[in-house]
């Protein structure tokens, strides 16, 4: 679902056409597919923080849901793909600069030893740390 939404659409569609897929097949297999659940998920964030429920309570929900989706279907294989396609997606630093990020990272690398991305991610955590450390001191 929302295929659309992936970094890498436009290089999967030039090499459906020039194997000779048609535009208009691609454009109907990407709407078919389409679910929309990054705009649904901002939605609900806009709807509980028009609720009254406070944003710091809304983000917890958020994370925690996330977090429980991340541990279902994580594929080690399907992570180190990512690696495949040459320089680390900005969604990785992102991660590592968030606790809750952090958190998720640390707890799939325990459980997937041979994963390179998040062997790097771990990394990254441990850089960044240094870092503050050495900032502090």
């Amino acid at each position: 679902p929302d295929a659309i939404m992936e970094p890498g659409v436009m290089d999967v569609l030039g090499r459906f056409i020039e194997a000779g897929g048609e535009p208009e097949v691609a454009i109907q297999l990407l709407s078919d597919g389409y679910k929309g659940y990054a705009h649904l998920a901002g939605l609900v964030w806009q709807l509980s923080l028009d609720a009254g429920i406070p944003n710091e309570e809304v983000e917890g929900i958020v994370w925690s849901s996330l977090q429980a989706r991340i541990r279902a279907n994580f594929s080690a294989q399907e992570a180190d793909k990512v690696l495949d396609e040459g320089e680390m997606p900005a969604w990785v630093e992102g991660l590592v600069q968030s606790e809750q990020g952090r958190a998720i990272i640390e707890e799939l690398a325990d459980a997937h030893k041979g994963c390179m991305l998040l062997s790097f991610a771990s990394r990254r955590i441990v850089e960044i740390a240094a870092a503050g450390r050495a900032g502090d001191a």
